[in-house]
């Protein structure tokens, strides 16, 4: 019997990828949304079925209100109701480090539409739903430390991070009512295809900050999405994981 269905927007490669396997792996049925990379999703989404659950993948673009209006009713539709959402799509800056004073307006909105303005707008349309359905569920955002701390990584995705620990706040108070907890997570560096393009000694310099002495995987993330997502007295906070590098 299946604990419920979780959507993990994002959800066909990297992170999301290990989240939604994880949900899989504790008894969800999964849907992994997706945008551009559909070979991986799918890929994905055979690995998740292999595991005995239901899932479905759906392309669309959290950007546009009108396709993520589509995704979750038809998530609804195939899976049931929705218990658990986990907001993970997003755009990394383009040129990590770019200098404020040279971005194009076009990669502000970008970073922003998708890290921000996205996970609102999964929430705005699921939420609802999930009320209608008497679930009193969870939903997790991912943030970065980026949006705690100085973003090495440029202005706008520093920002867009931030503003996600502020939705997941702010949500917190407005779908706690319904019983629905909003919790976020803020990984440090993790080992992904986008760390394996960094220099081996900068890696290695973070490694040595880090006072666990390695750095995240994306199996270290998944976990702590899983483990949150299933507390049930915990709403509006953010977890760091990122092996003490960041000590606030």
């Amino acid at each position: 019997m299946t604990k419920g269905c979780v959507l993990v927007t994002g959800g066909g490669k990297g992170i999301g990828k290990a989240i939604a396997l994880e949900f899989a792996q504790n008894g969800f049925d999964v849907c992994i949304n997706y945008f551009r990379s559909e070979p991986q999703a799918l890929k994905t989404l055979a690995e998740i079925k292999a595991l005995g659950v239901k899932a479905i993948a759906v392309q669309a673009d959290i950007s546009k209100e009108a396709q993520v209006r589509q995704m979750v009713g038809e998530v609804r539709k195939q899976l049931g109701p929705i218990t658990v959402i986990v907001n993970n799509s997003g755009i990394y800056a383009f040129t990590p480090g770019k200098p404020f004073t040279e971005l194009e307006e076009s990669e502000w909105d970008e970073v922003m539409n998708t890290n921000a303005k996205g996970a609102w707008l999964v929430c705005k349309h699921a939420v609802p739903l999930m009320v209608k359905d008497g679930i009193k569920g969870s939903i997790v955002n991912i943030s970065s430390i980026a949006g705690i701390d100085a973003a090495r990584a440029g202005v706008h995705y520093g920002a867009s991070k931030a503003a996600v620990v502020s939705l997941t706040k702010s949500l917190c108070m407005e779908a706690g009512k319904f019983g629905i907890r909003v919790n976020s997570i803020a990984p440090g560096a993790v080992k992904t295809d986008l760390l394996a393009k960094v220099p081996a000694e900068k890696n290695e310099k973070m490694r040595l900050e880090t006072p666990l002495g390695r750095l995240s995987t994306v199996e270290d993330i998944a976990k702590a999405v899983y483990a949150l997502a299933m507390l049930q007295n915990v709403s509006g906070q953010t977890l760091v994981v990122d092996g003490g590098r960041l000590k606030h």
